[in-house]
């Protein structure tokens, strides 16, 4: 539903600094319903969590495992190096 608008010069100035706009609106009639205004029927957010559990996040879980997998790997030198220079100390301080 556009309006129909008619733009006229300002009576009073003459200038047309302030246009006068006249908007005519047609309201529709029953012939000129159509389909396009029912409501689609979304999914319920319990079906997308299903879809989502059952295709995407068995390869998420896995790519996350592996990632965490590379971190703890990556940790085990520092921890190790740690532990050695914690019983450095100990021996070197001659409590063991």
């Amino acid at each position: 539903m556009k309006p129909f608008s008619s733009i006229q010069k300002n009576r009073r100035t003459g200038d047309g600094s302030f246009p006068v706009v006249d908007c005519n609106y047609h309201s529709l009639g029953f012939g000129d319903f159509n389909t396009r205004c029912a409501k689609i029927q979304r999914p319920s957010f319990s079906t997308i969590s299903r879809d989502y559990f059952a295709a995407e996040a068995p390869s998420n879980f896995v790519i996350e495992s592996v990632v965490f997998g590379v971190i703890a790997l990556a940790a085990v030198p520092a921890i190790v190096d740690c532990a050695r220079a914690l019983f450095e100390f100990v021996r070197a301080i001659g409590v063991a």
